[in-house]
């Protein structure tokens, strides 16, 4: 990847990438599901994930990543025994 930049920004990305995974919930409210990246990154990226629809009562974490994907957990989402869109974005800000 080359390099980037976003002016008066403040993000000097190599790899930025913007996603969405469907994570499926049982009837506690709680999931979780892998995400893998178009592209792996050259180091671990920094990751904002957030949910893409109504959903309340829930927390949302990254269980795990690497430099090619990520994990996204959901606990105690008023959505039950369905799923839950969550939005990542995803980026390697080094220059290795």
């Amino acid at each position: 990847m080359g390099r980037a930049s976003f002016n008066k920004g403040g993000v000097h990305a190599q790899n930025l990438q913007a996603k969405s995974v469907d994570v499926t919930v049982d009837a506690n409210g709680d999931g979780s599901a892998t995400l893998t990246f178009d592209t792996a990154m050259k180091s671990t990226p920094k990751i904002v994930a957030t949910i893409a629809e109504a959903v309340t009562t829930e927390n949302l974490w990254i269980t795990s990543q690497t430099n090619a994907s990520c994990s996204v957990g959901i606990d105690g989402a008023s959505t039950t025994g369905d799923t839950i869109t969550v939005d990542v974005i995803a980026f390697d800000d080094s220059y290795n």
